[in-house]
């Protein structure tokens, strides 16, 4: 990435927790620290962790919009918790969505509004 790209990390388990908020990726060494520093923690809020990282998406997208990539053993056990629902809100905000949800990996496509 450049330095000009912008780059975010959250974390979630049944709370979400910004630990590099959305912006210029000016440091790689501290976000390297920062997803070292991760460590798993207890049940899955996979809607709020897909909604916080969404609105982080929203406040540094540009014309080009943005990716985001959601990291989850699939679990879904807190929030919303049916996979479906969860693509739909993603559906409707017009971004490009990757995911890896456990051992499966699904890769969706979301047009960005006109």
């Amino acid at each position: 990435m450049a330095p000009s790209d912008s780059f975010g990390l959250g974390a979630l388990d049944d709370q979400v927790k910004v630990v590099v908020p959305a912006g210029p990726l000016t440091n790689k060494v501290a976000v390297g620290q920062a997803i070292s520093a991760l460590q798993p923690g207890g049940l899955t809020n996979l809607s709020a962790g897909l909604l916080r990282g969404l609105q982080e998406a929203r406040r540094v997208s540009g014309e080009s919009g943005a990716t985001l990539l959601l990291l989850s053993d699939g679990h879904a056990n807190r929030g919303v918790t049916s996979h479906d629902a969860l693509a739909d809100v993603a559906g409707t905000i017009g971004y490009e969505l990757l995911t890896a949800l456990g051992a499966r990996y699904t890769r969706r496509y979301q047009e960005r509004p006109a």
